[in-house]
């Protein structure tokens, strides 16, 4: 349809999600590559950065917290750009508008 089977092949083309080395069934995840279309995921990344200093609602998302524990805040900005870039793949596969998934309580 879009030319990406999966989200994670959409992401890595905006170069997002992390260089991938496999070999015997164990996959090991490298860094994040400076390929791909570096405008959109540039973009991606600077709304990211933005929802994490604005939104209350993000900074309330205990996958974000998580990660803000372990990981640096502009690693935590690609990583939302990454999750964002992948919601985006799959609003455009179903070809339906965004439905916001309420946090578990």
């Amino acid at each position: 349809m879009f030319g990406f089977k999966r989200g994670r092949e959409f992401a890595a083309w905006l170069g997002l999600a992390p260089r991938q080395h496999s070999t015997g069934g164990k996959a090991r995840l490298g860094g994040i590559s400076k390929r791909g279309n570096r405008y959109l995921g540039r973009l991606l990344i600077n709304g990211a950065s933005a929802n994490l200093l604005r939104s209350k609602a993000t900074n309330a998302d205990p996958w974000v917290i998580g990660l803000h524990r372990r990981r640096p805040s502009l690693v935590v900005a690609v990583a939302l750009a990454n999750k964002t870039a992948r919601i985006a793949w799959a609003v455009m596969r179903r070809e339906e508008s965004y439905r916001h998934r309420s946090a578990a309580a």
